[in-house]
Formats: C-alpha cells, structure tokens, sequence
C-alpha cells in the first residue's frame, strides 16, 4: 500500500539540483524533470 509524505513546497527542487530526502529507512533522490516531479532511489549500484 501506498503512503504519501509532504517533501517540502515546490519552490525548494530545481531542474538541475535533486533533493535528497530521507523516509524512515529509504533515501530518495526527488527532481523535477520536464515540469513532473520524479523520485528515484538514492543510492549508487557501484559500492
């Protein structure tokens, strides 16, 4: 099941700059892109 977290007001992300958010035991990366809010998991694959 899905839950919502408020993040933080729009004007705080940018187009180049991610933020990185931390939710109880998740880290996540959130931007916009082309307008759209997308969020990504905020770890590298390489360590």
């Amino acid at each position: 099941m899905a839950t919502w977290h408020r993040l933080g007001d729009r004007s705080e992300l940018s187009q180049r700059v991610p933020l990185a958010i931390k939710l109880e035991r998740w880290s996540v990366a959130v931007f916009l892109y082309e307008g759209q809010f997308r969020a990504i998991g905020n770890t590298c694959n390489h360590k």
